[in-house]
């Protein structure tokens, strides 16, 4: 029972109130704010003032995907949905809608959890595409066209959030305050065509049809299995045209055997493999056997700029000119091979345009026996491509991850950010702040200055800090982490 209520809360998409920390980093700086409110709006009675109701509508034009693997989730590639924002001010004594103050306007982030390495939970920014702010008209505004701007691959399969934060600006010579600012449920972030490595994903594709496949699958009789309106028809899969088709169309067989060598063998009739004596080097069917598999397993899905006589293998269609008189069984048939057609497989249907240099494999019961005979290298073959693959892709994950900055790494021997805490609970609370960090700097200067440490305060900013806040905090709180560090 309590597993079900807790599914039916996954899928219940609700923006709630944020009240987090949210961390920005860049390559020098390291700046933290608070998204609790730190301004409350008045309304002015005859006894005094009251709080308005404060209401906050978040839509969107369409709803994020679900499903019961991962919750919510979305692509990359894909425009967000237009997010519309309503403020609503309601006054509490009579219910009355009032209008909004000026200079009010919306930002939205894409997020994600994290923890620091003291154990406290913020939210760090990872960045989307788009216009972030929109300035409210009438209490309202939209998002819209905005894209995230990674997945979750990218960061350890973590989910994103997207926050949404109102802010008055009254002043451009004060920081904006926070009105009030809403987080949507996690999404899992995917790329459309997958944030795995596409190329290397089509190269397993096309490397999956050319697993060897077991020497009595030859031997073995297909049938065509279709049922309709609870009867069942049975068709025998034949060594022709139309039961090539039939067996790439079959319902019933679920893994078909792709390779080259198995349409060759097993629909002689109709398909012809060609080997370019250019490329392909080998005294016996055996060598043949096994050359063609290296350079299956070597072949790359992107056609690129290859001719014809430049590619190792060609599959050809033959059917003594019937299939050219039948458009359709063409069309079928291109289909089911055109994911043959790579870097080093041709498919054809007109044999008359095979290149001088490419010969016909003959002999089939002899290509059959020694199939079955180097049928355990070839094993052996697939087996190293695939280690190697994986090999690569281990390189390659390990590259990305020393190019990838530490984000949570704060302190760094060499270089230590600037830490800038922009943004407190309220404007009370932000001001004592200040004054406790002045303090706590000055006590730090008095000490220094014992040590032979040379300190000039300028009495302008301490008279007027918050004339020069952001570079006072700037200052005061890199020579607290300079000490806190002698200290350890």
């Amino acid at each position: 029972m309590q597993e079900s209520e807790s599914n039916y809360q996954d899928k219940i998409w609700e923006w709630i109130q944020c009240t987090y920390d949210v961390k920005r980093i860049s390559k020098e700086t390291e700046t933290t704010w608070n998204l609790s409110p730190s301004i409350t709006l008045q309304l002015p009675t005859d006894n005094g003032s009251v709080e308005p109701v404060i209401n906050l509508k978040i839509e969107q034009s369409r709803q994020f995907k679900y499903s019961e693997e991962v919750g919510w989730n979305w692509h990359k590639s894909w425009n967000l949905p237009d997010i519309g924002v309503e403020l609503e001010i309601i006054d509490p004594t009579t219910d009355e809608r009032l209008a909004p103050p000026n200079k009010i306007y919306a930002k939205i982030q894409i997020v994600k959890t994290a923890v620091s390495p003291m154990q406290t939970f913020h939210l760090l920014e990872v960045g989307v595409k788009g216009n972030q702010k929109v300035d409210l008209e009438n209490g309202k505004c939209i998002f819209s066209g905005l894209k995230f701007n990674t997945t979750s691959y990218n960061h350890d399969h973590q989910k994103f959030h997207i926050v949404i934060t109102l802010y008055l600006s009254q002043s451009k010579f004060e920081f904006p305050q926070i009105l009030e600012s809403r987080i949507s449920p996690p999404i899992f972030v995917d790329s459309r065509k997958s944030a795995r490595d596409i190329t290397t994903q089509k190269k397993q594709k096309i490397q999956s049809y050319f697993d060897p496949f077991q020497p009595d699958i030859l031997e073995k009789s297909f049938v065509k299995r279709d049922s309709k309106f609870k009867f069942t028809n049975e068709e025998e899969i034949s060594n022709s045209v139309d039961g090539l088709i039939n067996y790439f169309s079959a319902p019933n067989i679920r893994h078909k055997v792709k390779h080259p060598l198995f349409l060759a063998c097993k629909f002689n009739q109709c398909v012809s493999l060609y080997i370019n004596t250019n490329l392909i080097k080998y005294s016996n069917n055996q060598q043949l056997i096994q050359n063609i598999q290296l350079v299956l397993q070597r072949s790359l899905p992107s056609l690129g700029s290859q001719k014809i006589d430049q590619k190792p293998l060609i599959i050809c269609i033959e059917s003594q000119n019937t299939l050219n008189q039948n458009v359709a069984k063409q069309k079928k048939i291109m289909e089911f091979l055109d994911p043959f057609n790579n870097d080093s497989i041709q498919v054809m249907i007109d044999p008359v345009g095979i290149p001088k240099h490419f010969i016909q494999m003959e002999n089939i019961a002899d290509i059959q026996n020694a199939y079955s005979e180097v049928y355990d290298s070839l094993v052996s073959i697939r087996k190293n491509s695939d280690d190697q693959m994986h090999e690569g892709l281990a390189d390659t994950k390990r590259d990305k991850k020393k190019r990838k900055s530490k984000e949570e790494e704060i302190q760094n021997p060499d270089k230590i950010r600037k830490i800038i805490q922009i943004q407190g609970p309220n404007l009370t609370q932000q001001k004592h702040q200040v004054k406790d960090v002045i303090r706590n700097a000055e006590k730090l200067m008095q000490e220094s200055c014992k040590d032979d440490i040379n300190v000039k305060l300028e009495s302008d900013c301490k008279k007027d800090y918050p004339c020069n806040q952001q570079q006072w905090i700037m200052m005061t709180i890199q020579q607290l982490l300079q000490q806190q560090q002698k200290q350890q």
